[in-house]
């Protein structure tokens, strides 16, 4: 998507960025917002991006006041339901946001775990719990395989990890990347942040009117 929108010499819509440091200050939000309207951002064409939910979620609730009917997309510090209970029914399928790995619900080990957790700890797992349970697992794994628990020991095993989890399969390439790693999108609904289906449409914002699958 990038590369299309750098290829448009004229793009039908413009890029507004905006700083909000303090997510209490709301009231900065109208002026923002209306400055981009009638700068020409506004109505279908305009897509908004807030990193956290304390900010997305009263972004999104005065966009839906301005009726501004844009996209709110935000990353996945915003993907829970912290925004809805913010920003209210303003939350909706026009808020989409990413989370690393797959939804726990669609495998067994996923769904093993969520259950696991709850039953622990009285409440679901938080967004990168699973990865993290299973980060922990595959240093403890490296340490086993180097027989130490000094880092300069157990890096190298670390490197060559090949292991199953929770959030997916872990190894890496030979710049110590991970060689699968999955990203799931969110929409919400009902104040709930929604994984997309696969076969479902993605917003193009380089040209508006043509979607993409996820």
């Amino acid at each position: 998507m990038t590369d299309r929108v750098a290829a448009r010499k004229k793009p039908p819509h413009h890029c507004v960025g905006a700083d909000f440091g303090d997510a209490q200050q709301t009231s900065v939000f109208h002026v923002g917002q209306y400055w981009m309207q009638i700068t020409g951002s506004g109505g279908s064409e305009f897509g908004a991006n807030q990193h956290y939910y304390a900010q997305a979620g009263a972004l999104r609730k005065q966009m839906k006041r301005l009726a501004m009917s844009g996209y709110l997309f935000g990353g996945d510090a915003i993907c829970n339901a912290e925004p809805a209970k913010l920003g209210g029914d303003a939350v909706d399928a026009r808020v989409y946001c990413p989370q690393g790995g797959p939804v726990l619900d669609q495998t067994q080990e996923g769904r093993q775990f969520k259950a696991d957790y709850k039953q622990r700890f009285h409440t679901d797992p938080l967004t990168y719990s699973a990865a993290l349970y299973d980060g922990v697992n595959i240093v403890a794994e490296a340490m086993q395989k180097a027989n130490s628990i000094e880092p300069a020991q157990y890096r190298a095993a670390l490197a060559g990890i090949d292991s199953h989890g929770v959030s997916g399969h872990y190894r890496f390439d030979k710049n110590r990347d991970l060689t699968d790693s999955s990203i799931t999108i969110y929409t919400y609904r009902n104040g709930e942040p929604t994984p997309l289906g696969s076969s479902q449409p993605w917003i193009d914002i380089a040209q508006p009117g043509r979607r993409i699958a996820v």
